[in-house]
């Protein structure tokens, strides 16, 4: 299975974005069906900024109770 990217250049007119693109489209035989799955690309500026918050968040968090009850402590250590 093939993976391109395209541009939306006007109303109802995709563009390939990359040369690897250019050059897949190019090799079609005018009139051919494709079958595509559509899926936007995520935004990578703030994709990585919200896992750089989540990332800071982990940091500064400091847990109230414990993840362990004291029985389970007990049972751990014998």
């Amino acid at each position: 299975m093939t993976q391109i990217h395209l541009i939306k250049s006007a109303p109802q007119t995709l563009t390939p974005a990359t040369p690897e693109a250019s050059e897949f489209v190019r090799r079609l035989k005018p009139g051919v069906l494709l079958n595509c799955d559509v899926r936007q690309a995520r935004n990578y500026r703030f994709h990585k900024l919200f896992f750089s918050l989540l990332n800071l968040d982990f940091q500064y968090w400091t847990p109230i109770a414990g993840a362990v009850v004291e029985s389970e402590k007990l049972l751990l250590r014998g």
